[in-house]
């Protein structure tokens, strides 16, 4: 099974190019790569392949940050509500809804923030509110992952993040918060149909809570990312 790595790391290609290459199943070549964790390339070093993992040791270690457009619901909702043909003559645009998404790696709490646009002064803005909110629970934010988009690397960003005294951390991937984003959007944005955009920006706060304090996280042993929070707070590691 160990040429299937290696053919997974020079040739960069998926289960369905390798089976053929490494003369095995489908089936084989899923189960080698998800064992080896591998099974993803973004989840992987561009230039060694080598697999990327990383578990902050204590809440407040490393915090991910990503931005999120999001297409606005128009009056009466969307083809599921009116039906495709009705939709489709109604070309008017409606534009975005911007986000930015802020979650602990070691407690996986979200801090979810609509914004103006996808600046970094928006970017900056959310970083300052998302660490007062962590701050009201005692985590000082001590590194913030974000991927290489301009809005992270500008000035305004920077002066914040120096600010609050936490250092940047860049990565080549950014899947704690890509995997939360699209969480979100099964949960909450296209979990029901919405009738109005104000409808599903007022869905949004109690989903957040909800994912904080009651939603069962494999990755946290099916705890809730709060229950997570506090008992590492009590471990004194702020």
């Amino acid at each position: 099974m160990s040429r299937i790595i290696r053919l997974r790391a020079r040739r960069r290609y998926g289960p369905h190019r390798l089976a053929p290459l490494a003369g095995h199943p489908l089936s084989t070549i899923y189960a080698v790569l998800r064992r080896a964790g591998v099974s993803r390339l973004r989840d992987a070093d561009r230039v060694t392949a080598a697999p990327i993992r990383y578990v902050a040791c204590h809440p407040g270690a490393l915090l991910h940050q990503d931005h999120k457009k999001l297409g606005r619901i128009p009056p009466g909702g969307r083809h599921r509500m009116l039906g495709r043909e009705r939709r489709r003559r109604d070309r008017t645009p409606i534009g975005y809804d911007h986000f930015e998404v802020v979650i602990d790696d070691a407690s996986r709490v979200a801090v979810v923030l609509p914004v103006p646009d996808e600046s970094g002064a928006s970017a900056a803005m959310a970083l300052e509110i998302a660490a007062s909110r962590f701050g009201e629970s005692g985590i000082h934010i001590e590194r913030v992952l974000t991927d290489n988009a301009f809005v992270y690397r500008g000035a305004a960003y920077a002066a914040v993040r120096e600010r609050l005294g936490a250092r940047p951390y860049r990565s080549q991937t950014n899947g704690t918060a890509e995997r939360f984003i699209k969480t979100a959007l099964a949960e909450w944005a296209y979990a029901r149909r919405y009738r109005l955009n104000e409808e599903r920006l007022a869905a949004l706060p109690r989903w957040v809570d909800f994912h904080n304090h009651g939603r069962p996280h494999t990755a946290l042993r099916g705890l809730p990312p709060m229950q997570e929070l506090v008992k590492n707070v009590r471990g004194n590691h702020i």
